[in-house]
């Protein structure tokens, strides 16, 4: 193990015309049920304001060390939606981020 891990993700996306606070509502409710039916962890907040949106997630601590297989779930989740560009996903304490676009991570 090399001391690699992720406690908090962080998921931001502008707003849009075509993605405002119903398309966060449908990610946030879908990944809530996904990480929890999983095991993996939880939505633990969720907001909006000077233009961006933003999911917070706590991680469960049996997972906080396969950040490779936590980070692929999460996008493969997105993967399922159409984001805008810009949309990013923090993770924390291992200090990251990366654009995400339709669940890909550039």
């Amino acid at each position: 193990m090399n001391g690699e891990h992720v406690e908090f993700i962080e998921l931001v996306f502008p707003m849009t015309a075509a993605f405002g606070m119903d398309e966060r509502e449908e990610i946030e409710d879908t990944l809530h049920s996904r990480l929890v039916s999983e095991g993996i962890g939880e939505v633990s907040g969720a907001g909006a304001g000077m233009g961006v949106m933003n999911v917070d997630v706590d991680i469960e601590e049996s997972w906080q060390y396969r950040v490779e297989d936590v980070r692929g779930f999460v996008l493969a989740l997105l993967g399922e939606f159409t984001l805008p560009p810009g949309s990013t996903m923090r993770l924390y304490p291992f200090s990251e981020a990366r654009n995400v676009v339709g669940g890909r991570s550039e």
